[in-house]
């Protein structure tokens, strides 16, 4: 890539950055909580985390079958009353009525920086990266790019022809070395 190339990608990322968080945006903790008690005693945990950490968020509450399920963690860490296998996220495991050490353990999860360098991570994922080490067509990569988003989720079997469809309108290269190819329609799922 030449260096017009670069800075040219290096500011659409900016704008779109700049765009969609503020300066200086700080982000809350998210976690998942797991627990197998009862829906009163399930209640006193999570207000005690509210109450002691108002800079966490509990994104799920989860039953110990339905973790084991998962795949993929999207949270920052895991809170449970339940020894778990840890998948790819820290555990905090806490009592019912936890202790002080473990809820120092939990703030200090929660306080590891969430701010601007967080999102250029969010952003840059690394199993969205595909390294590529012989020649490959055009349709080839967009199949197989558009496959790892259909199996993470964020797109079904409709997003490929619509890139494809697009593609075939205009072409989303700009200048030799970079495309940003995208559907006709807004078609994703999700968003990461």
């Amino acid at each position: 890539m030449t260096e017009d190339e670069i800075s040219y990608l290096a500011i659409h990322i900016g704008v779109a950055l700049k765009r969609n968080y503020n300066e200086g945006h700080e982000r809350y903790a998210q976690i998942l909580l797991v627990s197998e008690l009862g829906n009163s005693t399930l209640r006193m945990i999570e207000s005690k985390i509210k109450r002691d950490f108002p800079h966490i968020q509990i994104n799920r509450v989860l039953s110990y079958r339905e973790y084991e399920q998962l795949l993929d963690i999207e949270e920052d860490f895991v809170v449970s009353t339940v020894r778990l296998t840890e998948k790819n996220k820290q555990i905090v495991k806490i009592a019912p009525f936890p202790t002080l050490y473990q809820l120092e353990q939990l703030g200090r999860l929660a306080m590891i920086d969430r701010t601007m360098p967080y999102i250029i991570e969010r952003f840059f994922d690394e199993k969205f990266f595909l390294i590529i080490d012989k020649p490959i067509t055009q349709k080839s990569l967009l199949k197989k790019a558009c496959q790892r988003l259909e199996q993470s989720g964020y797109v079904d079997e409709n997003f490929y022809p619509s890139v494809i469809e697009r593609e075939a309108i205009v072409s989303t290269l700009l200048g030799e070395n970079i495309a940003i190819p995208h559907t006709v329609g807004l078609l994703a799922k999700k968003q990461w």
